[in-house]
């Protein structure tokens, strides 16, 4: 039978044959270096073997300060009797890392960030970014990484890019690991209507930009449930109406 569970006791913590651990620390914490550091300095500790449900429960814990990091167990030390255990503690809590959640942004964060690029963000992804939790990080299989930004990067990565290609009307709302190289972007003067775009690093105009999906709707959905993969497909080649 599946099952999340949470350990407040995390010294003590047993994995139990448990694929998945979420660990709920403090925004600023340092970087664990191995699993025995990451379970020795969460505040929580959620365990189970469906992602799904060890994800949803950890989520509900996420709260302005605290930041939740969700690790992938491989085989060899999912049946380990406890969080000292060697098959655990001395494992790279990078290579076990697969998410990362955030609490979302306030309306006035969100607001100084528009008045300080003077556009916009489309009202779909400003209720995303403002929801009680948001993914920050994302890198299922450590195939295809995927950062979303909060809105002190939404400015400062916006206003890089427009300093080296021309303002049509982007803000920049996450990467795929390269930062501004390969940034996903937003056509603010599209709205709620915009596709979500990938600018190439060898880019300098709007056919650069790669249609990633055809609606922000849509990217939230694939996003949320570990299905968005990156597309360079030169025949999505971005063609605004405006």
């Amino acid at each position: 039978m599946s099952s999340a569970r949470n350990d407040s006791s995390c010294a003590n913590w047993v994995a139990a044959e448990m694929e998945w651990i979420a660990t709920l620390r403090p925004a600023q914490s340092a970087i664990a270096t191995t699993m025995a550091d990451a379970l020795a300095d969460a505040a929580a500790v959620i365990s189970g073997d469906q992602r799904d449900q060890v994800v949803a429960k950890a989520r509900a814990q996420v709260a302005p300060g605290v930041r939740c990091v969700v690790y992938q167990l491989p085989p060899e030390a999912r049946g380990a009797s406890t969080s000292d255990d060697p098959a655990i503690a001395r494992l790279s809590a990078s290579q076990c890392e697969i998410y990362t959640y955030r609490a979302g942004v306030t309306a006035d964060a969100l607001a100084h960030a528009e008045r300080e690029l003077g556009m916009r963000v489309p009202p779909r992804w400003s209720k995303y970014l403002m929801a009680p939790s948001m993914l920050e990080t994302s890198w299922p299989d450590h195939e295809h990484f995927l950062r979303i930004y909060d809105v002190d990067d939404i400015i400062e990565i916006t206003k890089v890019a427009l300093s080296f290609v021309p303002d049509w009307g982007a803000v920049m709302i996450g990467d795929c690991g390269g930062g501004m190289s390969d940034s996903l972007q937003l056509d603010v003067r599209a709205g709620d209507a915009s596709p979500v775009l990938l600018f190439s690093s060898q880019g300098h105009s709007l056919s650069d930009l790669t249609v990633q999906t055809e609606t922000i709707e849509e990217f939230i959905t694939l996003i949320e449930s570990d299905r968005f993969e990156p597309v360079f497909d030169e025949d999505r080649a971005y063609r605004p109406r405006y």
